[in-house]
């Protein structure tokens, strides 16, 4: 046989070569965002920054005396800061839906993880996120688009609409 009947060779090696790296490429950024995933919820587990957002967020998600200093802030600091670290919180969660959004996170990973959580964390939040966006006190400029993403991905997730 002469080397032209083998001219199918190449170009089969080429495409193999081809599919290979792709296949490379797929599974790198896979293992990527599922590693950025976990990462994204071990600082947000471990450390303190998040967990004092956390105990404050708690603390207006069970409805007492302390969620009325948040929605209506008096010159008080500690009022100030509770609303501050409640808004910090509700942050965090932006980030996430923004990083789903993006595919820098695995959102179905993340869903499994923190899926009720997140919506019963929305569901709390509306009426400080409705206070968040109209301007309330004074240096507090407000935000039509405040929690927007995460909005987005709660509603999305089966959580509440804002209305």
């Amino acid at each position: 046989m002469a080397p032209r009947d083998y001219w199918w060779v190449q170009p089969t090696v080429v495409s193999v070569g081809i599919v290979v790296a792709l296949a490379a490429i797929y599974w790198s950024r896979r293992v990527a965002r599922l590693k950025a995933t976990i990462d994204l919820i071990e600082a947000s587990e471990s450390r303190d920054y998040y967990q004092e957002r956390y105990m404050a967020y708690r603390e207006y998600r069970k409805g007492s005396a302390f969620r009325d200093g948040v929605l209506n802030p008096r010159d008080e600091p500690t009022c100030q800061k509770n609303r501050d670290y409640c808004l910090d919180f509700l942050n965090h969660y932006a980030l996430v839906a923004i990083a789903c959004r993006k595919g820098i996170i695995d959102e179905t990973f993340y869903k499994l993880w923190m899926g009720p959580t997140l919506i019963r964390d929305w569901n709390a939040a509306t009426e400080l996120v409705r206070v968040a966006r109209v301007p309330k006190m004074p240096g507090d400029s407000g935000s039509s688009l405040a929690n927007s993403e995460f909005e987005r991905l709660a509603v999305s997730w089966g959580g509440s609409r804002l209305r």
